[in-house]
């Protein structure tokens, strides 16, 4: 093997002795579990297009077992070699344009991405496959007065020992309020001015207030559950008890 050495390379000698044996590409590659294009490459001493080292290693060594070489000596011409081609110029583990490491610290930051995204999607969107959502198309346009002393002489009728639930904060005329009171139960999600969303568990005769400086993103799971204000207008909610109900605010 020595002397066939000096005047092969690594990937020729393997090639050869393969062939003389009458071994296919395909019967290593079943024997091995190496990919067949990773035992072109071996042959053709194109390191550029091989992982890392230490996966060549155990394929070289994987081949030599096969071939009923000593896989110590081939791996130790393997070191030559792959130190000559780097002494060359190579840069071992890039293929193309684009090194090994490069797209695979890119792929790894893509689906850290693309999980963050799904996840965030799930925590605010999550309803119940059954129930059809549906789209507010119409707001009450009476006048303000008016909308304002119906509304106040409505929530004056109601039990005293109604819960309240408030998120307020110090009054800003240049800010937008909703004003949720409940009829059924509800589970309510919001998202206020593209912050995180949260989720109220409401039960009958609850009330919610909150504030925000730019819009609201409202999901209801119950469209007849409750009384719907925005800036002291009440807000017409189309669809059946029990369906899902999403808006955006103005």
């Amino acid at each position: 093997m020595a002397e066939q050495l000096e005047r092969l390379s690594l990937g020729q000698y393997l090639q050869s002795l393969r062939v003389k044996k009458g071994l296919g590409l395909d019967e290593i590659s079943q024997r091995t579990c190496i990919s067949k294009q990773n035992l072109i490459s071996i042959e053709e001493d194109n390191f550029a297009c091989l992982p890392a080292s230490v996966h060549v290693k155990g394929f070289l060594r994987a081949y030599a077992e096969i071939l009923e070489l000593n896989p110590d000596r081939v791996l130790q011409h393997y070191a030559e070699d792959l130190m000559a081609w780097q002494g060359s110029g190579g840069v071992y583990g890039s293929s193309g344009p684009f090194g090994f490491w490069p797209r695979f610290i890119f792929a790894i930051c893509l689906l850290v991405a693309v999980i963050s995204l799904t996840f965030y999607s799930a925590t605010f969107w999550d309803h119940n496959p059954q129930k059809q959502p549906v789209i507010i198309t119409k707001m009450e346009s009476q006048d303000a007065d008016h909308k304002k002393t119906a509304a106040t002489n409505e929530r004056e009728t109601e039990d005293t020992k109604e819960a309240v639930i408030t998120e307020v904060e110090s009054p800003n005329v240049n800010k937008h309020k909703i004003e949720v009171i409940t009829i059924e139960s509800t589970q309510f999600k919001v998202i206020i001015d593209g912050q995180p969303p949260k989720t109220y568990q409401l039960n009958p005769k609850d009330r919610l207030e909150l504030e925000a400086l730019s819009y609201f993103n409202l999901l209801l799971d119950n469209a007849r559950g409750v009384k719907l204000y925005f800036n002291e207008k009440p807000i017409t909610l189309s669809g059946k008890s029990g369906q899902n109900v999403t808006i955006q605010l103005p």
